[in-house]
């Protein structure tokens, strides 16, 4: 009640949040239509899960490669500005695209130049739209404000999914390789651009004067800014130790659940419409997960390394079950397992995280951990769509769940990480700086 009741204090006194909050609202189920229909896309042109998994690569590696860059441009100008360039840029890659797709004339080359510069923007609008929350909200008000823009990722997760896939079902007449397969995905993408078009307005509308404190002081350059964390991280061995871990749990990962599931929708009668929901399934897990960390933040399976690799155990069972499934309940109910199990860990990870690093080190640390997801994830999607070339999607699920267990089970017996705590009993190894 607490936290509802100032949230909606803030939306009746801050016109500027509430011209943000709409903004944000309206972007992200955008891009969840987005998540949908390019990988739907793809299959739809080429019917090849490798030129997928090299599609959603040529998206994901400029957003790595420039993610550094654009939070050293939001550093030296206005987030705001950054964000406005970004945003607009989105939107007339998204309004081309959908033109392409609706006139019949992309090819696939195409797609793969307009996921590069997707990528690239995507790159710029991901440390601006962090960092203009608080340029926007007062600093009490900023808890709040945080925790609204979070909400609304989640809802899009859960909502936008479903949402698309009904799109793109009801416009496709059923015929493969006709224009009424991409005729869904082209208004999809329309959608999409559309949002971008709200967003740009809302931003435009923002009064940043009354929060701005003037020029940002002048920063690290950026290879410094990244040196200092690389060090930071290395310095701490259980912070290190966590990294590594997660970062091969996520290369099993990431890849089959971006390129295997949308192959393994398209063999359920539904087609899009079950990609929508699957994906749906996962982001209302996630939800839930979210809410029970809430209401149970204390509850550990001793700690929180045990925790850690006890949820990555199950996630890695289900995984194993989701490469069996032949009915598309069976998906739904195996990924709302997953979502609520990551919906947990991200809490706990991210509480772990805050605690462990000293605070004047925390965005470094954060930067650097974004930096190598980001690199690990188009990785994956590259091997993920090579694999399918010769294995079925289920095959793959198994593997990956397989090798998740296993690596749990290494981190078991030959790590630190079940002595990972909720606080650490010795300060981290790294020299912070300043």
């Amino acid at each position: 009640m607490t936290q509802s009741t100032s949230l909606r204090a803030l939306l009746a006194k801050d016109r500027n949040f509430r011209w943000l909050l709409g903004g944000a609202i309206v972007s992200a189920m955008g891009d969840q239509f987005s998540l949908i229909a390019l990988p739907w896309l793809v299959l739809q042109v080429s019917g090849d899960t490798l030129a997928l998994g090299v599609v959603l690569a040529t998206m994901s590696i400029p957003r790595a490669l420039f993610v550094l860059l654009g939070g050293a441009l939001v550093d030296r100008h206005s987030a705001r500005r950054v964000l406005l360039i970004a945003q607009g840029a989105n939107m007339l890659l998204l309004f081309g695209l959908a033109g392409l797709v609706l006139s019949g004339m992309l090819q696939l080359w195409m797609i793969y130049v307009f996921a590069l510069g997707i990528g690239v923007s995507t790159a710029f609008s991901i440390p601006s739209g962090s960092a203009i929350v608080p340029q926007v909200v007062a600093a009490a008000d900023l808890p709040v404000a945080n925790r609204a823009m979070m909400g609304v990722m989640q809802l899009s997760l859960f909502v936008g999914p479903s949402l698309a896939g009904v799109l793109i079902a009801l416009f496709s007449d059923g015929a493969s390789g006709s224009a009424g397969q991409t005729r869904g995905i082209g208004l999809a993408f329309l959608f999409d651009g559309a949002s971008f078009a709200l967003s740009v307005l809302a931003l435009t509308r923002l009064a940043m004067e009354a929060r701005s404190g003037g020029r940002p002081p002048q920063r690290a350059s950026m290879i410094q800014t990244i040196a200092e964390g690389v060090r930071y991280v290395v310095r701490d061995g259980k912070l290190a130790t966590s990294f590594v871990y997660g970062s091969a749990i996520a290369f099993c990962a990431s890849g089959p659940i971006q390129v295997a599931m949308p192959v393994l929708a398209g063999q359920l009668t539904q087609g899009a419409s079950a990609f929508g929901i699957l994906v749906g399934a996962f982001g209302a897990g996630s939800i839930l997960g979210t809410i029970v960390s809430g209401a149970r933040p204390d509850f550990r399976a001793g700690n929180v390394g045990r925790t850690m690799l006890l949820i990555d155990f199950i996630i890695g069972a289900l995984f194993m079950g989701f490469g069996q499934i032949n009915a598309l309940w069976q998906g739904a109910a195996i990924l709302l397992g997953c979502g609520t199990l990551f919906g947990y860990l991200q809490s706990i990870v991210y509480n772990w995280t805050q605690q462990r690093v000293q605070p004047q080190m925390l965005g470094r640390v954060m930067s650097v951990i974004m930096f190598m997801m980001m690199v690990i994830t188009p990785l994956s999607t590259a091997v993920s769509g090579a694999l399918l070339r010769s294995v079925a999607p289920g095959t793959l699920f198994a593997a990956s769940g397989a090798l998740v267990i296993v690596i749990v089970l290494i981190a078991m017996l030959a790590t630190s990480m079940p002595t990972l705590s909720d606080l650490s009993a010795e300060p981290p190894a790294g020299e912070p700086q300043a």
